[in-house]
């Protein structure tokens, strides 16, 4: 049997590191997709990996992913997890994947490895099982394997690249790590609220051109709120105080959405990047770099408009929200800074897949 499956990318809104937590936070999914091919026959239970140039061969039932190169570990971690869960053991599986985003240049930010682990997923359960198990269900997997694969991190823009749409997300503890397939094949619970934005706003995106590594500053961030930084116990509860700024911003923007006020919601955004200004001395992280500075401060004459680090910050991109009046005056304004607009809008498409024989046929 041959499946096919996607799925989005995805934009950081707020709640950024607090989300770590278990705070809730605001993710976008994005028109760009990432997917993969997925062929399951007859065999003795390998699995064989294309990502990219990069290729893997290996047993579909080991049980960690330490042996996989780091190209085609999340999509392993995605297969040994869901195999496992479904009992899928007597069959060989063959699966290559490709991109709309990050083209080969300088990654920016878009979830690559959480759209991947969504669309693995996607892709075995609908080889296995005749009817596609609730959003929410796939996405608690799919964030234990991203965990598993990655040692960590919240996996908020796993459930955003499964479920689609702006999600509000929570109970995504980062410390809950499985240790091995056999631990995360019992699925992390997730929690996610879908979001409209007020008519008349929109989200734009823009690359700073430099790639940043998200795991570290989670680790640091996490290590510190639980007391392990140089500050102990003073440092951690600093932290926690820290979460509780964005958790409110949080809480506003959520609460905007449902109103609709614009003002509100603008006003959250604005909340959210003075807590990200923040961030430096509170944990030790560094998220700043000149040029998300120069991303945020392009806005600074225009009315309706708020711009802030999305994700991990150090580099990848910023988000601004604004009124849909002003996209092209924010685009030029970036442009004139030497900065990349990417050019994305918000999807309700979630996780999609396309089977070439029926469902629940495999063998």
């Amino acid at each position: 049997m041959e499946v096919t499956a996607t799925a989005p990318g995805k934009i950081f809104v707020l709640g950024e590191y607090a989300v770590a937590l278990g705070a809730p936070a605001i993710v976008a999914a994005v028109d760009q997709r990432v997917g993969c091919r997925l062929r399951v026959r007859p065999g003795s239970g390998r699995m064989r990996i294309q990502a990219g140039v990069e290729s893997h061969e290996g047993l579909l039932s080991g049980d960690g992913v330490a042996d996989v190169p780091p190209a085609c570990r999340f999509v392993a971690a995605a297969l040994r997890v869901s195999a496992r869960r479904l009992n899928l053991r007597n069959e060989d599986v063959e699966i290559e994947t490709w991109s709309d985003f990050d083209g080969g240049g300088a990654k920016v930010g878009l979830g690559g490895s959480a759209a991947i682990v969504a669309a693995t997923t996607a892709a075995v359960h609908a080889v296995v099982q005749a009817e596609p198990p609730a959003p929410l269900r796939l996405a608690a997997l799919a964030v234990a394997a991203h965990r598993l694969a990655q040692a960590g991190g919240s996996g908020a823009d796993v459930v955003a690249a499964t479920v689609g749409g702006i999600q509000c997300v929570g109970n995504l503890d980062a410390s809950n790590v499985p240790r091995s397939v056999d631990e995360a094949a019992g699925g992390i619970p997730v929690q996610a609220e879908s979001l409209r934005l007020p008519d008349q706003l929109v989200l734009e995106v823009v690359s700073t051109q430099k790639a940043a590594s998200t795991g570290p500053r989670v680790d640091r961030f996490v290590s510190r709120a639980l007391g392990r930084g140089p500050l102990g116990e003073g440092g951690a509860a600093i932290v926690r105080a820290w979460s509780g700024i964005m958790e409110k911003a949080v809480a506003d923007f959520r609460a905007a959405c449902h109103t609709p006020s614009v003002a509100g919601a603008l006003a959250a955004m604005a909340a959210a990047r003075r807590a990200f200004e923040r961030l430096g001395p509170v944990a030790g992280v560094s998220v700043w770099t000149p040029a998300l500075r120069q991303a945020c401060e392009a806005s600074a004459t225009l009315p309706d408009v708020s711009v802030k680090p999305s994700g991990a910050g150090g580099g990848d991109c910023a988000v601004a929200l604004l009124d849909r009046r002003r996209r092209e005056e924010l685009r030029a304004a970036w442009r004139a800074r030497g900065l990349q607009p990417i050019d994305l809008t918000t999807s309700l498409r979630g996780v999609e897949v396309e089977a070439g024989r029926g469902r629940g046929q495999h063998g």
